[in-house]
């Protein structure tokens, strides 16, 4: 009878105590190990957001300048006239 009370109050302290210490274990893990993450992990994706803005930025500038090209040289005025001595073919 005395075994049989001193089970269940054990087995009622375990129930009340184990989830609140299980809880308390996860968080102080999460507490650690998520700084712990960021720390690790934000500085490689914020350096990588830059090279790839960088690297857009640089690729929509020769985009820009390679199309600009020939429309510039289109728009360039051409002489018009007699060709110089030196183009002349000889008969």
């Amino acid at each position: 009878m005395v075994v049989a009370v001193l089970v269940a109050v054990l087995v009622a302290v375990l129930v009340a105590v184990v989830p609140a210490v299980v809880v308390a274990v996860v968080m102080a893990m999460v507490v650690a190990v998520v700084p712990a993450v960021l720390v690790a992990v934000v500085p490689a994706v914020v350096v990588a957001m830059v090279v790839a803005l960088v690297l857009a930025v640089v690729v929509a500038l020769i985009v820009a300048v390679v199309v600009a090209m020939p429309a510039a040289a289109l728009a360039t005025p051409r002489t018009q006239g007699h060709c110089p001595s030196s183009c002349q073919v000889s008969e």
